[in-house]
């Protein structure tokens, strides 16, 4: 089971909203987590767990949600983690094209580089090696 915290739904009384719900009457005044998929909410702080379309929901103003009401706020939640998700793996692809990218290049420059190098070297050896065998002849 996965959970994930509930963000209070917008009051239609009220028109406040929250990135949390808390537990009503709990005595370590606990976040309300909600599990999508079997549609449970839990208090972990007190170890309380019901169904979430059965629970009630309350508002500071005193409005009270019915479970059902908040069903649409966990689908949005859901909806925002998956649009996360997908971003999350979008950046790392992208990330990876840059680290292969960059790999590419310092590849390409060494190869240029040895390259260049050795060709120096040869035409110095070879200089060298005409140098002295002008020398013994």
């Amino acid at each position: 089971m996965s959970w994930i915290p509930l963000p209070f739904p917008k009051c239609p009384q009220c028109g406040n909203s929250w990135s949390l719900s808390y537990h009503k009457g709990c005595p370590y005044n606990g976040d309300i987590e909600v599990e999508t998929i079997q549609k449970h909410s839990r208090c972990k702080p007190c170890n309380l767990e019901w169904s979430t379309l059965d629970g009630e929901f309350h508002c500071n103003c005193g409005y009270i949600f019915l479970g059902r009401e908040v069903e649409s706020a966990i689908l949005k939640t859901l909806e925002l983690k998956e649009k996360l998700a997908q971003f999350l793996k979008e950046m790392d692809f992208d990330e990876q094209k840059i680290e292969s990218l960059a790999k590419n290049s310092v590849k390409s420059w060494l190869n240029k580089t040895s390259y260049e190098f050795g060709k120096t070297l040869g035409t110095v050896a070879g200089t060298i090696f005409r140098i002295i065998a002008s020398i013994f002849r």
